[in-house]
């Protein structure tokens, strides 16, 4: 996929989660157009029962792909996600071991030939958009009801859409946002800018510190601030739909805070505002 194919572009955020891993999941996923400041195209969520955090994350893979391939077949996709796990394994470089995982990784390889697709990962306040959906999804469901997507002015909401699935029968540890070594976010341009793929097209090629990887992720200590006896145990953060809310989030993150509940996203006259809790973890307070 190279800038030089002048095709268009579409921007794929999807999310997927699960409280209890495995316990009542959900996905949601968002597709923009690729261009800077390019519009939301299309929103998809759902509930998808018991499940893994995985499997859900892999679900909103899915009903990413496949909204944006309703929106344009020929179309160039940049997917974002927070899940290490799910980018490293759709990009080839993780091996996929677990079955679940193998039957939702191929049948993602086959919605879009693979030289029209990269995958990127974020950090999870940078995917707030495709996290609320998800929320609202497994919100939905838990109060008997079906996810409704709202209508997009600038373009057409996607409902819901049923792949086949099963409930994944072990807990598998889900890297979502916590691996220490992830390469930083870079906006949409600037991947499309890029020419070369890292792309070995073999599943096999794990890298041989996976679990030294799993090590980090599972047991890293946060970061420690000048006086963490006078710290809050709750935060409700607050600002403009900008990336600095983005960052004021991510430094709470790497504080030692954790989120708490999904973003709350405002329109105050032309303007987004948005609005997201942080708790401190019991063993921390």
């Amino acid at each position: 996929m190279s800038p030089a194919s002048g095709g268009r572009r579409l921007v794929i955020e999807a999310d997927g989660g699960s409280r209890g891993n495995p316990g009542p999941a959900g996905y949601g996923a968002v597709v923009k157009d690729g261009a800077p400041g390019g519009p939301v195209l299309a929103e998809v969520a759902e509930a998808i029962g018991k499940a893994s955090n995985n499997v859900a994350e892999y679900g909103g893979l899915l009903a990413g792909l496949r909204a944006a391939r309703e929106i344009d077949p020929d179309a160039s996709v940049l997917v974002r996600m927070d899940s290490k796990l799910v980018v490293e394994q759709m990009s080839g470089r993780w091996k996929v071991k677990h079955p679940d995982m193998q039957r939702l990784w191929q049948e993602a390889r086959e919605v879009w030939p693979r030289e029209q697709v990269r995958f990127e990962w974020i950090p999870r306040a940078q995917n707030s958009h495709a996290d609320r959906l998800a929320n609202e999804a497994m919100d939905a469901a838990a109060q008997g009801r079906s996810w409704a997507p709202k209508r997009i002015a600038s373009g057409v909401a996607t409902g819901q859409r049923t792949a086949e699935r099963e409930d994944a029968d072990d807990l598998l540890l889900d890297l979502s946002g916590t691996v220490d070594d992830a390469p930083p976010s870079r906006s949409a341009a600037e991947v499309f800018a890029e020419h070369d793929l890292d792309r070995t097209g073999n599943d096999d090629a794990s890298p041989a510190g996976l679990e030294e990887d799993v090590m980090t992720a599972t047991t890293a200590a946060p970061a420690s601030t000048s006086d963490p006896a006078k710290r809050k145990s709750y935060k409700l953060l607050t600002g403009p739909d900008t990336p600095d809310f983005c960052q004021k989030v991510s430094d709470h993150l790497d504080q030692g805070y954790e989120l708490y509940g999904s973003v709350v996203i405002t329109a105050v006259g032309t303007d987004l505002h948005c609005a997201q809790a942080v708790v401190l973890p019991q063993d921390q307070r």
